[in-house]
């Protein structure tokens, strides 16, 4: 029943389209989006086999109306998407010949009309099962694969999701053999990905739409595969939440970087102030535009970050917390002189203060989300 971003940007006189993944429910989806094609409604799948959908109308996806993707996934929705690009080219263009009409006719300025446009491809991979293309995997050989930095055999105890299906795509102990075969295949997944992301932005500069279009890439969490003995996603390591987060868009200056922590629930809030419409009733972050145009520098103080029962974090500037509630403990990096979290310091007589000033802010941020695991 919320009211979701696409959703008020329909509302709005928005063109809203999707292809790719969508799990979030058919009648949320059926109220934000006016058009789409290959519409997968799941979770995960072959990327060759995948069963997906045209967008429906009346709202309706029974499984017999579905079909198989014609290509390997990311190409299916790269595809979508584009077509969808080249379609709203061609509205804005017809727009434009109109307007220049009304001018000859009725000697009038435009009124700035257009036909915005909001396109979400959400893509599959690299998600499991990883079977990337042969010409993408060729990319990465498996002798030639360095390990990460942070490379343990296993996880130096037991993190409340060691048995999670994750972690069961690798045999105990994990093996450099084993993590480079994983790695290879993950890095192959994204570099085919990618390409398809790098035709989507072709498809903008070549029907001119790119100098007026806010394009937002990111991704939800990203997978071990061998940092600190994990395979899966479900920790608060930098590795599977410092995500990444590249915007571009007209007024925002090419290459610059923004150091500034921020959320991912702070793009629903950027989007709509970008748009110049009210944001959801339900957002809790906060816009970004100031950072992106370069007339604020004010961001956040910290990011709290939660997994499950099992696991909380809390950053703030160089330093990093990970509380573990069920087994009663911490770990306390410092993220300046040890970017790969592989020296922990809640131990250290020189760090205790730092340890038990981030515990108490821990807890502040924990009772302003209104997380209800209570941390010590």
């Amino acid at each position: 029943s919320e009211v979701t971003l696409p959703q008020r940007l329909r509302e709005a006189g928005w063109n809203t389209f999707f292809t790719g993944k969508w799990h979030n429910g058919k009648a949320a989806f059926q109220r934000s989006f006016g058009s789409g094609a290959e519409i997968f409604f799941g979770g995960m799948g072959s990327h060759t086999k995948l069963m997906v959908h045209d967008h429906q109308p009346d709202g309706k996806y029974p499984d017999s109306k579905r079909h198989p993707l014609p290509a390997f996934s990311s190409t299916a929705f790269a595809d979508a998407a584009i077509r969808f690009i080249e379609e709203q080219a061609i509205i804005e263009e017809q727009e434009r010949k109109n307007e220049e009409q009304e001018r000859k006719n009725e000697e009038q300025v435009s009124d700035g009309r257009n036909n915005p446009f909001f396109a979400c491809v959400f893509f599959t991979a690299p998600h499991d099962p990883r079977t990337p293309p042969t010409k993408f995997l060729s990319m990465y050989p498996v002798e030639k694969m360095p390990l990460p930095a942070n490379f343990l055999p296993e996880h130096p105890f037991d993190n409340g999701e060691l048995k999670i299906r994750d972690e069961k795509l690798a045999p105990f102990p994990r093996t450099p053999e084993v993590v480079k075969e994983q790695l290879a295949a993950y890095y192959a997944m994204i570099s085919q990905m990618d390409a398809q992301v790098g035709r989507i932005i072709d498809a903008l500069q070549e029907t001119g739409l790119a100098e007026n279009t806010m394009v937002v890439f990111t991704s939800d969490h990203g997978l071990a595969v061998g940092s600190h003995g994990l395979m899966g996603k479900q920790n608060l390591y930098e590795h599977s939440t410092r995500v990444p987060l590249l915007i571009t868009g007209p007024g925002i200056e090419a290459g610059s970087v923004c150091e500034q922590p921020v959320y991912l629930h702070d793009l629903v809030p950027t989007i709509a102030d970008w748009a110049r419409i009210d944001a959801p009733e339900f957002s809790e972050g906060k816009s970004l535009v100031g950072l992106l145009n370069g007339t604020s520098q004010q961001g956040r103080e910290s990011i709290y970050t939660a997994y499950k029962k099992v696991q909380r974090a809390l950053r703030v500037g160089r330093w990093k917390l990970i509380h573990y509630p069920a087994i009663g403990r911490t770990q306390l990096f410092d993220l300046q002189d040890d970017p790969q979290e592989t020296t922990d310091l809640s131990d250290h007589p020189d760090h205790q203060e730092t340890r038990l000033d981030l515990l108490l802010q821990l807890e502040a941020e924990r009772v302003a989300a209104a997380d209800p695991l209570k941390t010590p």
